[in-house]
């Protein structure tokens, strides 16, 4: 998952990486990296 899924559905239907932005702040990039690391394994 990158900060670019964002833009594509069912993401950009709930306003995106604006939202998320939003949402998470300066944690998303942290927050995507650690959702990986558990998507990954």
């Amino acid at each position: 998952m990158t900060v670019d899924d964002f833009n594509y559905i069912p993401f950009n239907q709930e306003g995106g990486l604006l939202k998320a932005r939003e949402l998470f702040g300066k944690d998303l990039d942290k927050l995507i990296q650690e959702l990986n690391g558990y998507l990954i394994a």
